[in-house]
């Protein structure tokens, strides 16, 4: 299980420092001042992979992305901020760009929707989680009527196996990097559903 929360850039120490309180501040309703960001724009990035239902882009009539980001995590951003009139931007980045631009400080102050790691927990300052993930597995009932015989990871070596990988996806890593398994390509959950599970 993967629990997730912000993480901000160690050099905007007062800035990070007013939006650690501001995200936990919020739920307990203690007035928060925040004089130190008057005026100024918090920038904030994220997976350009969008993580539904947490942030991803409004689709339109046709399914087409617009250009608005929607989810719990900008949700709760606008509750936050909005509350302390603060203003803010989001945008979606590749991953390691986004950690990296919070790590310099300079273009983006906070990352959404990180899960935990030493790395992280040594170069920003992390939010307490505001969820957590789990794992789970889909199988084909026509080729596996009596279920699947799971007690471990080594137990994947017997199947093939897909995954849909993303930041938080420390087991499917695991069977990367271990080889557990025959690993077919990762996609979109719904191609690997109806690929690999007829």
């Amino acid at each position: 299980m993967a629990k997730v929360a912000f993480f901000f850039n160690t050099e905007v120490v007062k800035k990070a420092a007013m939006l650690v309180a501001a995200v936990w501040l919020f739920f307990t309703a203690i007035p928060l001042q925040a004089k130190n960001l008057e005026g100024e724009i918090v920038n904030i990035c994220d997976d350009a992979a969008e993580w539904p239902p947490y942030i991803f882009y409004k689709r339109d009539t046709t399914g087409e992305k617009t250009k608005e980001l929607i989810g719990i995590s900008v949700d709760l951003l606008r509750e936050i901020f909005d509350k302390q009139g603060i203003r803010f931007t989001v945008e979606l980045r590749p991953w390691a760009r986004c950690q990296k631009e919070v790590e310099l400080g300079e273009d983006f102050q906070l990352a959404l929707n990180a899960s935990y790691n030493q790395e992280r927990a040594e170069k920003y300052y992390l939010s307490l989680p505001y969820y957590s993930t789990s794992s789970y597995y889909f199988y084909s009932k026509k080729h596996n009527p009596n279920g699947l015989d799971i007690k471990n990871m080594a137990d994947l070596k017997k199947y093939s196996v897909c995954g849909k990988n993303h930041k938080h996806s420390k087991e499917l890593k695991r069977i990367i990097d271990e080889g557990i398994g025959d690993l077919k390509k990762s996609g979109k959950l719904e191609q690997i559903l109806k690929k690999y599970i007829p």
